[in-house]
């Protein structure tokens, strides 16, 4: 009776474990030492313990779009997924690019290369002004008769200013909890240049912070008739203030 041929790589070591194709791959030792002990604790061959870790990558790549949803809702979840994918080809290209130009001493992330930056910010823009709306941007009746119209009709602008100082000061601004410190530690580099950079804005960060620092207070007035309460005018705000206890 002939015996079975063998295929590559080193035998089963484990009987109870189905076989499956062959991947060889060299890992660091500390990483070897830490499938070693996972394997142990959970009572896999190493190989096993390998692939199951290896499985769970991809896993957990398809609850990033559920996870998403959950956090920002569907059509918010799904721009910030196609700009990710957009950025990271974006990066692709400049990092290849910056190895070919070698009187370029930027190197690394696009956040510290002009070019790489200029070429992101070109394909953001590009991507708002193809999704734009067909309706034309006329201010609606109740921005316009609402206590804080000049507040709101630079909402926009407002919200990204109060965010970046909560990015460079979370003692004051609470803008971007509970995921700033994640903010934080992801953007450093950047965050660093801000604080070491502020004149840029046209409006300083102590500015914001005599409009009250955080957008949640003029969030909370601009929501108060929507939850039927009665919103204060700028005046009644004045009236109350001098008001004596």
């Amino acid at each position: 009776m002939s015996e079975v041929k063998r295929g590559p790589g080193r035998p089963r070591t484990r009987e109870d474990e189905p076989a499956g194709e062959y991947v060889g791959f060299r890992a660091p030792r500390a990483l070897k030492a830490q499938l070693v002990e996972a394997a142990a604790r959970e009572g896999r061959s190493l190989s096993t313990e390998a692939q199951f870790r290896i499985q769970q990558t991809f896993d957990f790549q398809k609850l990033l779009p559920q996870l998403l949803d959950l956090a920002y809702g569907k059509e918010t979840a799904g721009l910030l997924l196609l700009l990710g994918q957009i950025l990271r080809r974006i990066q692709f290209i400049t990092e290849h690019i910056q190895k070919l130009d070698s009187a370029d001493p930027a190197r690394g992330s696009w956040f510290e290369h002009g070019w790489a930056y200029g070429q992101v910010r070109e394909a953001i823009l590009e991507i708002l002004r193809r999704l734009e709306p067909a309706s034309k941007p006329v201010e609606p009746k109740p921005v316009t008769d609402h206590p804080q119209a000049e507040y709101l009709r630079d909402v926009g602008k407002a919200t990204a200013m109060s965010a970046l100082a909560s990015a460079i000061d979370n003692s004051r601004f609470d803008d971007l909890e509970p995921v700033g410190d994640e903010i934080r530690n992801r953007l450093r580099m950047s965050i660093k240049r801000l604080k070491e950079n502020r004149a840029w804005q046209g409006v300083s960060f102590a500015a914001a912070g005599d409009r009250g620092g955080s957008n949640s207070k003029q969030e909370n007035e601009i929501l108060r008739p929507a939850r039927g309460e009665r919103a204060t005018s700028p005046s009644t705000a004045r009236r109350s203030k001098r008001r004596p206890s």
